[in-house]
């Protein structure tokens, strides 16, 4: 998907600050790292119950029905993560703001990938490390 379709379906959603933190490929995307194939955002529990009534969005299970995320248009939203344990609330409130939105640093980014283990993450891995070590890197702007 194009990743300027999905800041903007994301920035209409009007979610307030502190509630939520762009996850998944979403920080390497807007650094031009990788290209979303959709905008995995971390969300409050009550953000998260609060879209759950909202028309629209469709529960979805993963992983066998362990965790569930809301869709809708490209956009998911997650107040669960894994594998393994993450505080959501912690991820959310030390997430990097680039342009007004808040990512999930890469840090993190490279520990979920690292604990996943996917051929994807394992190749992912490799690019996050090349731009973590590159003093210059540069933030793409959306």
């Amino acid at each position: 998907m194009d990743l300027k379709k999905l800041i903007i379906s994301l920035r209409n959603l009007n979610m307030p600050t502190g509630d939520f933190a762009i996850f998944g490929s979403g920080p390497m995307a807007i650094r031009g790292l990788k290209k979303p194939s959709d905008l995995d955002v971390i969300v409050t529990k009550k953000l998260y119950n609060q879209f759950k009534i909202t028309p629209g969005w469709i529960e979805k299970s993963f992983n066998s029905g362990k965790k569930y995320y809301l869709e809708k248009n490209g956009i998911e939203l997650w107040n669960d993560w894994g594998p393994g344990y993450w505080n959501i609330p912690q991820l959310i409130a030390t997430a990097e703001i680039i342009d007004g939105l808040p990512y999930v640093t890469l840090d993190n980014v490279l520990l979920w990938k690292m604990k996943n283990g996917r051929q994807k993450d394992i190749d992912d891995i490799t690019v996050i490390k090349k731009f973590l070590q590159n003093p210059l890197h540069h933030t793409l702007r959306t």
